[in-house]
């Protein structure tokens, strides 16, 4: 119940964020644990296989850890949603 409160937090934060310009809060990020995180919760169709592979020395990039998440969500759920139709 914890993370669901946390998770709507977030979106809805991320909605404020979005509706306002603001500048990047650049700090070092670990790539690969806002990927990893992004993957945990996109929920993949189970007919898909997630292969993760990142290198391990891959030192931390400056960027705003919020946005990174935000694209790195939207990155990952958007091949799975279902708005692709089938021509008949």
């Amino acid at each position: 119940m914890d993370q669901e409160v946390e998770r709507a937090n977030r979106i809805v934060g991320g909605l404020l964020d979005y509706a306002r310009v603001r500048n990047p809060a650049l700090r070092p990020v670990d790539l690969a644990e806002v990927l990893s995180a992004a993957l945990r919760e996109c929920a993949p169709p189970t007919s898909l296989t997630v292969i993760r592979d990142f290198a391990e020395d891959v030192p931390p990039v400056m960027a705003d850890r919020d946005q990174a998440q935000i694209v790195s969500r939207t990155s990952c759920v958007t091949p799975f949603r279902p708005w692709v139709t089938k021509a008949p």
